[in-house]
Formats: C-alpha cells, structure tokens, sequence
C-alpha cells in the first residue's frame, strides 16, 4: 500500500516546463485561468520530484529497466508500466496489456491495473480512479 500512496502522490502535477514558462494549461491543453490556475498552482507545491525519482528508480528495478528521468507522468498514463509494474509485482495479475497509443486502450490498461491492485487487496480508498491518472 506504500507504493500505491507514494504514486498517488506523483500524479497530480507534472506541468515544470509550463510552470517555468509562467503559462498554467488544463488538462485539455487550454491555458487556464483563475481557480484553475490556483489550483494548478497548489498542486505543483506539492509535487515532490524526490518522491518521483525515488519511484521511478523502484519501478525500473521491478520492470527491470531504467525509466527516462524526464515524462514520468506520460510513461503512467499509457497504464502500460503500471500494468508491468503489476505483473513484476504479481505475476499474471493484468492478463492482456494494450501497447496501442489510443486513448481508450490507455484508458483499459489503468483500469486493469486497478482491477489487479483491488485483486491483490488493497482498499479502493487507496487507489485512484481512472480519471485522475487520464486528466492530470
């Protein structure tokens, strides 16, 4: 459950290059303004990049490969590493992994692995839903 938390907490914000820029985008590519903005903002604070090179050393070493050390946020929203991730964890646990870039096959990837992870016992309250990993 650890590791589900400390992902968790890697996913909200990736946006360094926007926020160096001084430009605040959504989700949807459109640049975004007041709460959203604030909001945005927030997240970014929390973001530990730490945190985020620590998981990605963990994760390459149970895939057995090394991650680029820039796009983690990409590499998780395809739900192909995080359903390798599963499979080096628990062998078998996501039967089918979808390599396509279509967005509704990323979408059935993270939802394997999700599915995997309830399957392995880890509480619903500690995961987070598809939608979180598609839209930040």
């Amino acid at each position: 459950a650890a590791w589900g938390e400390a992902l968790l907490r890697t996913i909200p914000a990736e946006c360094a290059v926007l926020a160096a820029s001084g430009v605040s985008m959504t989700a949807r590519g459109v640049e975004a303004y007041g709460l959203d903005r604030e909001l945005e903002a927030k997240a970014n604070l929390k973001y530990d990049s730490l945190l985020e090179a620590e998981l990605r050393r963990w994760i390459g070493t149970c895939v057995g490969c090394e991650l680029p050390s820039t796009g983690f946020q990409p590499l998780l929203q395809s739900g192909v590493l995080l359903c390798e991730l599963m499979n080096a964890l628990v062998p078998g646990a996501v039967s089918r992994i979808k390599k396509s870039e279509a967005r509704f096959h990323q979408i059935d990837n993270i939802h394997a692995f999700l599915e995997a992870a309830r399957h392995c016992g880890l509480c619903a309250s500690d995961l987070f839903e598809v939608a979180d990993l598609v839209n930040a």
